[in-house]
């Protein structure tokens, strides 16, 4: 019996001369090699392309992003890591995503954080990496850091403020308090209702006046000052904003400070 070797002869081969149907039959099995192994290309396509954290205090974390990638090829596809390429420290994984095998339409899903260090924009892009091609699954990451943001009718300025730079308490020993103050102004042309917040509610700055919530009037100023009161050693970065209800209209500037013995 003979042996036969790769697939079964076409039908439409049957019947035909050796040298045609030797032709016919080496196109076939070759066309039917070819698709078996184009169609099961690895690819892991993102939920989105591109992800802005527009702009955040200097010092502070902006509220991390979420991105999730899918395995859309037809094998399992295994995935080392997610890398970050980036010039700048200012993007981080709040939780490093682990390698994993990832089965047909199986998804993997990171976390980035945004810590600007000093003011400017900033980029980076996100990317599985793996054994395997990986298609379409780049995300591009941005970010500017500002030491002061202002949005709407009020403007930030005066006091112990240098525009362009965090307002700096210095080094101040554990358990004392120093104080700071700056100026808001109303640009609009009617009264305004301010409430103040830190931007990590933490303890170590904190408003020391005016009582909030404070009404500004129409083109009006208000002075605020905040108190610095360190309970470790080491360098604190916060945030301090006044804004209307909702956020419509606000302005803050980015703290700094240390605790020393």
């Amino acid at each position: 019996m003979p042996t036969s070797y790769g697939p079964a002869l076409p039908p439409r081969c049957q019947g035909r001369p050796g040298a045609t149907c030797s032709a016919v039959f080496v196109a076939t099995w070759m066309a039917a090699v070819l698709l078996a192994g184009c169609g099961d290309r690895g690819q892991i396509r993102v939920d989105r392309s591109a992800v802005d954290f527009g702009e955040v205090y200097v010092g502070t974390t902006a509220t991390p992003k979420t991105m999730t990638w899918t395995n859309e090829a037809a094998t399992a596809l295994r995935v080392d890591r997610i890398a970050l390429d980036s010039a700048s420290t200012a993007f981080a994984f709040v939780a490093v995503p682990p390698g994993e095998l990832l089965r047909p339409k199986q998804t993997m899903t990171a976390h980035v954080g945004f810590t600007p260090t000093s003011e400017g924009t900033v980029t980076a892009t996100a990317e599985p990496r793996s054994d395997r091609e990986v298609v379409g699954s780049t995300v591009s990451l941005r970010g500017t850091g500002r030491a002061q943001i202002t949005r709407g009718a009020l403007y930030i300025h005066g006091g112990n403020l240098t525009d362009g730079k965090p307002m700096d308490f210095g080094p101040v020993r554990i358990g004392q308090t120093e104080r700071r103050y700056f100026i808001i102004n109303n640009r609009s042309a009617q009264t305004l209702t301010l409430r103040g917040r830190t931007y990590t509610n933490g303890t170590f700055f904190r408003l020391a006046s005016p009582a909030m919530p404070v009404t500004i009037p129409a083109n009006g100023q208000l002075t605020v000052t905040i108190e610095f009161t360190p309970r470790r050693a080491g360098p604190v970065t916060d945030a301090f904003i006044i804004e209307t209800d909702g956020g419509v209209n606000a302005a803050g500037t980015a703290l700094t400070g240390g605790g020393r013995e």
